[in-house]
C-alpha cells in the first residue's frame, strides 16, 4: 500500500505464442502502468520465440517459462503465485491497456469484501463495441459475458456488483485467490473465470464492475472458437461449472431445468448438424463423475453466499 492508499500491484500475462500481440500488450502495460507495477509474463511453452522477445525487448518484465504447454489456468496460477502485489491483474496476451486504466480498479479494493474487479473491455480493432463488463450466469447455469456486443454508450457508467470478472483482464485480491485455490487447472481454459467467481462468492467475497477502467481486447486471438477441440472444451467445462458449484439445496430443481435445457439444445444442434464436438464434450463428462463429485464436495464447504445477478 502506497502513501495514497493504492495497494501494491502486479500485472500477470499468461501467454502462448501470439508474439506480435504480446509485444503490443507489453508495450501498452509498460507505457501506462502506475509506478512500481510488477509485470510478469508466464510463457506457456511457446514455439514462436515469445520468450526471447520478452527477454530482449522488455527486460523490466519478469519472465516465467513453463517447460510444457499446460493451458491458461496453469499459467495464470503460476503467475499470481509468483506475484508480490496485493492486487494482481490477469491480462490476456491479446489485450491492451489504456492510460489510467488501473487506478479506478485498484481504488475499488478499498472495500475489504471485494475480491475481483472487472474493467470495461472494448473489442479491437474498432473499439466501439463492448467485449465484456464482467460475467453473468442464469438460473440454469448458462454463463456469458455481460453486455457482449453492445455499443459503447449503452452501458451503465456506474460501478456495481457483478457475478464475476472475465479473466481476459480481471483484477483480483491475491489473498482471496489463495483462500479459494485460484483457477481450476482441470478446465484448461473457458469458464474457468466463472468457476473462480462462483467459489469466491461462496466464500463470502464479491466482484465489482468498474467502467472507469478500460481495456481493449483482440477477441478470440488467443483461442480460436471455431476449432473442434475448443468447442469440446467449452461444452465439457460448462457442465463442470454447473454441477460442481450449484448449492446442494438448489441442485434438484436447478438440475432438472438444466437437463431439460440440454435435451432441447441437443435436438436443436441435431437438426442443424452441429452436435458433434458439443455432444462429445458432454459425454466425456461421464467418465469424470468421481472427479467432479470430489470437486463439488470441496466447493460446498465454502460459506454459501449466492446473489441474484
Amino acid at each position: 500500500m502506497d502513501s495514497k492508499g493504492i495497494p501494491s500491484f502486479s500485472v500477470v500475462i499468461p501467454s502462448y505464442n501470439q508474439r506480435d500481440l504480446l509485444r503490443r500488450c507489453l508495450a501498452s502495460v509498460v507505457r501506462f502502468a502506475p509506478p512500481n507495477t510488477e509485470v510478469i509474463v508466464v510463457d506457456d511453452a511457446s514455439t514462436d520465440g515469445s520468450s526471447l522477445m520478452v527477454a530482449t525487448e522488455f527486460p523490466q518484465a519478469d519472465l516465467i517459462s513453463l517447460p510444457t504447454n499446460r493451458g491458461f489456468c496453469v499459467a495464470a496460477n503460476a503467475g499470481w503465485r509468483a506475484a508480490r502485489g496485493e492486487i494482481v491483474e490477469l491480462l490476456n496476451n491479446d489485450a491492451e491497456v489504456s492510460k489510467g486504466w488501473a487506478i479506478p480498479s485498484l481504488e475499488s479494493f478499498s472495500d475489504r469484501r471485494t475480491a475481483a474487479v472487472a474493467p470495461l473491455v472494448r473489442r479491437l480493432p474498432f473499439r466501439n463495441r463492448i467485449d465484456s463488463a464482467g460475467d453473468q450466469i442464469d438460473f440454469v447455469g448458462i454463463a456469458r459475458k455481460r453486455w457482449e456486443g453492445a455499443s459503447i454508450g449503452q452501458s451503465e457508467p456506474i460501478p456495481h456488483e457483478v457475478f464475476s470478472a472475465s479473466a481476459s483482464s480481471a483484477f483480483y485480491r491475491r489473498s482471496a485467490l489463495e483462500q479459494v485455490g485460484g483457477f481450476p487447472e482441470h478446465y484448461g481454459s473457458y469458464f474457468d473465470d466463472v468457476d473462480l467467481g462462483y467459489r469466491l462468492r461462496l466464500a463470502g467475497w464479491k466482484a465489482i464492475f468498474q467502467p472507469r477502467s478500460t481495456v481493449y481486447h483482440w477477441v478470440s486471438q488467443s483461442h480460436k472458437h471455431t476449432r473442434r477441440a475448443t468447442q469440446h472444451r467449452v461444452s465439457r467445462n460448462s457442465e463442470h461449472l454447473f454441477w460442481t458449484n450449484v448449492p446442494s439445496k438448489h441442485l434438484l430443481w436447478k438440475g432438472a431445468f438444466r437437463l431439460a435445457y440440454l435435451l432441447a439444445l441437443l435436438a436443436y444442434k441435431g437438426l442443424k448438424g452441429e452436435f458433434g464436438a458439443w455432444f462429445a464434450g458432454k459425454v466425456s463428462l461421464l467418465v469424470e463423475i468421481p472427479f467432479l463429485a470430489r470437486n463439488r464436495s470441496w466447493a460446498q464447504q465454502l460459506r454459501p453466499r449466492l446473489l441474484a445477478d
